[in-house]
């Protein structure tokens, strides 16, 4: 039995100012595509 796996794209919209500054933790996009890139290492989802 194999199993067959669809890339699923994801789109991500989000303001600039969002993912500026000096703090880490603040820059949104930054920590959201840490947090897709095992699914992108897996090719689960394509950014």
């Amino acid at each position: 039995m194999s199993l067959e796996y669809t890339r699923l794209p994801v789109f991500i919209s989000y303001a600039h100012k969002d993912n500026q500054g000096s703090d880490p933790s603040k820059c949104w996009l930054d920590r959201l595509l840490e947090q897709l890139k095992p699914l992108a290492l897996q090719d689960q989802v394509c950014t």
